[in-house]
């Protein structure tokens, strides 16, 4: 579908390595953290319903995209830095949106995330243990920069 195959996977990113050797880069907005083991897909269908008085109930999809998937991710961190670069990512495209590739399929998908959150376990003078929680939801209209 796409061309690029980079660690196994078709990518949405059609340009080589500046060298030509080897996988191309990931862009900025590519998600880079791998979700922990468990990670839940969920699939919402937008669906119009006109119910008749008399039991029949017209059904039709809305939109040019209906399916909606959504993944709800655990992502384990072990630093203030893990911390910091995975909260810099969200602010900065989880309006705008981002690439993510999700385990259960081959290419990557573009995705908005509307809420995040870190659960630290345990903090001692190495540092920090926890997981970012978050749900991305699929989108059908990268955004423009801001």
């Amino acid at each position: 579908m796409f061309g690029l195959t980079i660690f196994g996977h078709n990518t949405p990113f059609g340009y080589a390595p500046m060298d030509g050797i080897g996988p191309a880069p990931m862009p900025d907005d590519f998600w880079r953290w791998c979700p922990a083991p468990g990670l839940n897909r969920r699939t919402a269908i937008a669906v119009d319903m006109i119910a008749y008085g008399d039991g029949y109930i017209h059904r039709s999809t809305r939109g040019l995209n209906p399916i909606r998937p959504s993944w709800d991710l655990l992502v384990p961190y072990r630093s203030k830095i893990e911390v910091k670069a995975i909260d810099d990512f969200v602010k900065q495209y989880a309006v705008k949106g981002f690439w993510f590739l999700p385990p259960d399929l081959d290419d990557a998908v573009y995705v908005t995330c509307d809420e995040w959150s870190f659960s630290t376990n345990d903090k001692n003078r190495n540092g920090i243990i926890g997981t970012f929680s978050a749900t991305f939801t699929r989108s059908f209209n990268p955004q423009p920069i801001s």
